[in-house]
């Protein structure tokens, strides 16, 4: 993009269309992740971790191309050398979380899963054994173990 006003305090110029480029890259970055948990089955958090590392990368590339002021350490802009330690910390959490819990998590909602049966207390109290009302179990209140009913259905129907 060239500028060659100088009204408003520009500077001409030819400069980068970096909010062109990072939305580019934040596109190409959820394809990845869509793509990369679709084939390698991502769990545990590391799809977001490969989000994560992902933007970083980008943002530390198009931060390099910036001209605007920026504080500045070792020669880098503060915002490129905060990118690539993000980054090293999310390729870290991959391959360390990776090695500790290969696949994807077995239950990911723990809800979900005592609603279904699989896990669970065991306790009940005595009300809650099988002595609730035709009413309360009809509608699911109480120990929540009783039938549900399906959403916008009054009971009427």
């Amino acid at each position: 993009m060239k500028i060659t006003s100088v009204d408003g305090g520009r500077v001409p110029g030819t400069y980068h269309p970096t909010f062109l480029y990072e939305s580019l890259w934040c596109v190409g970055v959820a394809l990845l992740v869509i793509w990369a948990d679709r084939r390698f089955k991502l769990g545990h958090g590391r799809a977001f971790a490969l989000y994560v590392a992902s933007y970083c990368a980008g943002r530390a590339w198009i931060e390099y191309m910036r001209v605007d002021e920026a504080h500045h350490i070792l020669g880098l802009r503060l915002n490129v050398w905060t990118a690539l330690i993000v980054l090293v910390l999310a390729i870290a959490y991959i391959v360390v979380s990776a090695r500790l819990r290969p696949g994807r998590e077995e239950i990911v909602e723990p809800a979900a899963a005592e609603d279904d049966g699989i896990t669970g207390s065991g306790d009940q109290d005595a009300d809650s054994a099988g002595t609730e009302s035709a009413d309360t179990a009809a509608a699911g209140a109480g120990s929540g173990k009783g039938p549900r009913k399906s959403p916008g259905k009054t009971g009427k129907d």
